[in-house]
């Protein structure tokens, strides 16, 4: 599987980061995992909703696309299904977050709520316009 897909390891990512060439950041770790970390500027999209939200998020099938997990297993099936969907410029962050952190690079924590909290409003944040940025 991972031979059919394009893998970059954190150096070269942090490279394309840099670089001037548009690339947007998915996470598609879970919500717990996104929570304690990820990288700067990514959009977090977890693997198990990719399929319904990833043209919202990115209408362009030509943008280039860099994927990350954990470890970067569930970041190469999700490209796998993004090239099944007619993205032609995904790749995965081989290593995942564990990777980047290792090498040093930078992350960020977005404040959010508390599990419990996520609970307690719970209907409050399926509302779109109220959700947790709301």
């Amino acid at each position: 599987m991972k031979e059919e897909i394009d893998e970059v390891d954190a150096a070269r990512a942090r490279d394309l980061l840099d670089g001037e060439a548009p690339l947007t950041l998915i996470d598609v770790r879970e919500r717990d995992e996104w929570d304690e970390g990820h990288l700067p500027g990514a959009t977090h999209i977890p693997r198990g909703s990719l399929e319904s939200r990833i043209e919202q998020a990115v209408p362009d099938h030509s943008q280039r696309l860099l994927l990350y997990c954990g470890s970067g297993g569930r970041s190469a099936f999700a490209v796998r299904t993004l090239q099944d969907l007619g993205y032609e410029n995904v790749s995965s962050l081989a290593g995942g977050f564990t990777d980047w952190k290792r090498n040093g690079y930078p992350t960020e924590v977005t404040r959010s709520l508390s599990p419990q909290g996520r609970m307690r409003y719970s209907r409050h944040l399926l509302i779109p316009e109220v959700g947790e940025e709301g």
